[in-house]
């Protein structure tokens, strides 16, 4: 009776070493294939590494607007893609406060959320956004709520991380339209112009919920 209670454990030892063995072994196939991959390119970014994952499990490429240089966004179309609303934030296209063609993006921040914005992000130089040709970062917002809104504007540049880093603070006014203009120098006194890589439109904590409309993002 011993033996036999013996040899079944010896089994279960076997069975879970040989299980426990493969999944190992195919773990670190998988991490030496990506690590092959990385040092073949020069990139073992965190970045890098996530896009990779991205190809193998045939997740869709976000787009980025326009051409290399050339950004004009009014959310006639598919720009909306373009972005992911972060922090518990929602985004819709609207008919209300555009200021470029029909449609606006209206962007409903809750009240209490850490960090609620938009966010944009690419893991490769060529699909970074060149703005060195540009003298100003433009866009519109109309904050339709009856208080005023601190909008956090944070850009990075380059491919691999940590990333070089610009942010900013508007103080959106209550129930008007606001236009933003960043200067392409100030940018450039932080990042690398010509190869923005992130973009990040965001409020801190807010207190109370916020609805903004944001339209024709565009280069001046």
């Amino acid at each position: 009776m011993k033996n036999k209670l013996f040899d079944n454990k010896l089994n279960i030892f076997i069975v879970g070493f040989l299980v426990g063995s493969f999944l190992t072994f195919s773990f670190l196939g998988t991490a030496f294939v990506f690590y092959k991959l990385g040092k073949r390119s020069g990139n073992l970014s965190p970045g890098f590494i996530a896009q990779k994952i991205k190809n193998k499990l045939n997740i869709p490429e976000v787009k980025r607007p326009g051409g290399v240089s050339d950004i004009k966004l009014s959310f006639e179309e598919k720009e909306l893609e373009w972005f992911s609303p972060t922090g518990g934030s929602k985004a819709e296209k609207s008919l209300k406060h555009a200021t470029d063609g029909k449609y606006s993006l209206l962007l409903q921040f809750p009240s209490s959320a850490k960090y609620p914005g938009l966010t944009w992000e690419v893991y490769k130089a060529k699909d970074s956004i060149n703005l060195r040709n540009a003298k100003f970062l433009v866009f519109d917002v109309y904050n339709e709520g009856k208080k005023e809104a601190s909008l956090y504007i944070k850009l990075k540049s380059g491919a691999n991380y940590p990333k070089k880093t610009y942010q900013t603070i508007e103080r959106l006014k209550p129930e008007d339209h606001n236009t933003v203009r960043i200067p392409v120098s100030e940018l450039a006194s932080a990042l690398d112009v010509s190869q923005i890589s992130y973009i990040n439109l965001f409020l801190d904590k807010p207190h109370s919920e916020f609805n903004l409309y944001f339209d024709n993002i565009r280069v001046e």
